[in-house]
C-alpha cells in the first residue's frame, strides 16, 4: 500500500511536469565579442543568436518578435517554420531607438508567437550608450 502511494505520487509529479512544459524552448544570446552598433543617427543595435527547440510532433509556423512594439528586429537569418522535434537557429540585430535607451545595460524580452498565442519567451541583455533625453 505504501508502494502504491509512492508510485501514484511519482506518476502525478511526472504528469504535471509534462503538462506544464512549453511547446517551444527559446534561448537568446548576444553574439560574443560584439559591442553595440549605431544604426543611423537615431538607433542602436546589438547582434544576437537565438535557438528555438520544438518539443512537439508537428511543424509550427511562427513569428519571432520583441515584446515591446517600439523595438525592431532585422534578421540576418530568418525562418518561419519550426520543424517538428527539431531545432532552429536565428541570427538577427535587435534595434532600439536612442531616445528610449536610459541605461547602458537593459533587459529585453523576445516572444515566439504562433496563431496569436505566445508559445515561448526569452530574456537577455541589451547594451548601448544611453540616448539623448
Amino acid at each position: 500500500s505504501a508502494y502504491a502511494a509512492v508510485l501514484v505520487s511519482v506518476f502525478i509529479v511526472f504528469s504535471s511536469l509534462i503538462y506544464k512544459r512549453e511547446a517551444v524552448q527559446t534561448t537568446v544570446l548576444r553574439a560574443s565579442g560584439t559591442l553595440y552598433q549605431a544604426k543611423g543617427p537615431n538607433k542602436t543595435s546589438n547582434l544576437y543568436n537565438a535557438e528555438l527547440t520544438n518539443k512537439t510532433n508537428k511543424d509550427i509556423k511562427f513569428s519571432f518578435k520583441p515584446q515591446s512594439d517600439e523595438d525592431e528586429i532585422d534578421f540576418i537569418q530568418q525562418a518561419q517554420i519550426l520543424p517538428k522535434e527539431g531545432t532552429l537557429h536565428l541570427t538577427f540585430f535587435f534595434v532600439r531607438k536612442n531616445n528610449s535607451i536610459k541605461r547602458y545595460k537593459t533587459d529585453v524580452v523576445f516572444e515566439v508567437v504562433s496563431e496569436g498565442k505566445v508559445l515561448s519567451t526569452a530574456k537577455t541583455s541589451f547594451f548601448a550608450q544611453p540616448g539623448e533625453q
